[in-house]
């Protein structure tokens, strides 16, 4: 398991009535109480291990973690296979797994591409395997219809699915807000 940074920690996990920063509550204690909830970390400082970390610490269900492009998909797995143990199963285009051959032996992550995961054939493989999170990586992208279009119909599979953005540019140039709650 990757040795992560004190921001890194912060970010996952919260700092509370620290003197030296900013109080926070921390992204998974935030995902405990709220639907959706959003990190914002600059380029450069790890987003790819922060999300690692927070798939590999998530008990609440299955997680899937989404990207727009082959190599955020490809960028997205990679440190996985330090936190998780296993390299997570990849759904983009013509690279899936065999939903029987998933979740049986302890494994509980997903990377996706938005555009793969969204399709009715994506859909109905994962319908009795809901995930309990979903992490949006570039969340700022997360207000278009096929964004909201999957957090919509994988809610439907579970209610209580919680969704984590991740973004370095939470101020979208066209003024739409991020909210997905």
């Amino acid at each position: 398991m990757k040795e992560l940074r004190d921001y890194q920690i912060d970010a996952i996990k919260g700092c509370p009535g620290r003197s030296d920063r900013s109080g926070h509550p921390g992204i998974i204690p935030s995902l405990e109480t709220n639907l959706s909830t959003l990190l914002v970390m600059a380029t450069g400082l790890g987003k790819s291990v922060v999300i690692s970390r927070i798939a590999s610490e998530w008990s609440r269900g299955n997680v899937l973690c989404l990207a727009h492009r082959i190599e955020l998909v490809d960028q997205l797995a990679a440190p996985q296979a330090c936190d998780l143990d296993y390299r997570p199963a990849i759904e983009q285009a013509e690279r899936g797994v065999e939903i029987d051959n998933l979740f049986g032996d302890g494994s509980k992550v997903i990377v996706g591409a938005i555009q793969s995961m969204i399709t009715p054939r994506r859909l109905r493989k994962y319908a009795k395997h809901p995930f309990g999170l979903i992490i949006i990586d570039e969340a700022h992208r997360a207000t278009a219809p096929s964004y909201r279009n999957l957090v919509e119909a994988y809610r439907r599979l579970n209610p209580e699915c919680r969704l984590l953005g991740v973004t370095a540019t939470p101020k979208r140039t066209d003024g739409t807000a991020m909210g997905l709650a």
